[in-house]
């Protein structure tokens, strides 16, 4: 368990648990939030501003061993890294993010460089993300496919071309096209995208807490994944609509002119910690056996 965020006592010290129900969670967060509100800014923004300042300083490098090889076919090489490295950093300071944000849902003490040290959990989290994308994906195409299918039985063009129609149209000002096509378009993506939405929710309600027992219990791929499961059992609805009240809250923010997402951002990441938290007190506390008592 070395490394993981949870171990740095040698037992972890449990509060009373939490109801796992929305009012509860978001009344929770807030608390945490409205006591620690300059340092949950300070973690959102500051692992964007680290990303902008390390990807600036990425392209001035690889820029400089470009114009210090000079050499046409090493351009490909260094795009390449540029191409990985604009999914390795976020994804490396998004899981730091994590760490610090569930030290601040739990009252913990936590250093400012504790956001760069997400990179042991970096492979396990990208595969478990990916293995909860291919599980969305599936549906996804098959709900897309349906839709597709239905469109051709009534004799209809396929998404993708009524699209193209539409934005031609609308460049062209043809009006009695989009008049005649966007009803269409839109009675067959509405139901696509509120099924394809529903699926995400759903599968991110049971696996939501995979992530971070990653982050937490140091736990491999398929371990955070069953628990996480287990964890959630029961509880879907109640975390279903706890995603919806988080979406409802960013979406609040866009109102005035977008400026209160940079305070919506930050507290529903929180509340996605404090659930976890909640969560979490199902599972055994977190002992590290010292290798001398072990000896013993």
């Amino acid at each position: 368990m070395s490394g993981s965020p949870g171990s740095e006592s040698s037992v972890v010290v449990r509060r009373p648990a939490l109801r796992v129900e929305p009012a509860a969670l978001l009344g929770e967060a807030w608390s945490r939030f409205a006591s620690a509100w300059p340092r949950c800014l300070l973690v959102y923004w500051g692992a964007l501003a680290a990303f902008w300042l390390i990807m600036n300083l990425a392209v001035i490098v690889l820029a400089a061993v470009n114009a210090a090889v000079d050499d046409p076919s090493f351009t490909p090489v260094l795009e390449f890294v540029r191409f990985i490295a604009i999914f390795l950093i976020p994804a490396w300071l998004w899981l730091g993010q994590g760490i610090l944000f569930l030290k601040i849902a739990r009252q913990e003490s936590f250093e400012p460089d504790d956001l760069f040290r997400g990179h042991p959990y970096m492979l396990t989290a990208v595969l478990v993300l990916s293995i909860l994308f291919a599980a969305v994906v599936v549906p996804w195409l098959a709900i897309y496919g349906a839709t597709e299918g239905i469109l051709r039985i009534v004799a209809q063009p396929s998404l993708g071309e009524m699209a193209r129609k539409i934005t031609t149209a609308r460049n062209e000002g043809d009006l009695a096209e989009i008049d005649r096509l966007a009803p269409v378009f839109l009675s067959a993506l509405t139901p696509a995208f509120f099924l394809g939405t529903a699926v995400l929710l759903a599968v991110r309600s049971r696996f939501r807490a995979a992530t971070f027992l990653v982050l937490d219990r140091n736990a491999g791929v398929f371990e955070s994944l069953s628990n996480s499961f287990r964890l959630t059992s029961g509880r879907a609805r109640v975390l279903f609509v706890l995603q919806l009240a988080q979406f409802a809250i960013n979406l609040a923010g866009f109102l005035p002119f977008g400026l209160g997402l940079l305070v919506t951002l930050p507290f529903t990441r929180l509340v996605s910690a404090v659930a976890y938290d909640a969560l979490a007190a199902d599972l055994p506390p977190l002992v590290d056996v010292d290798e001398d008592a072990d000896l013993e």
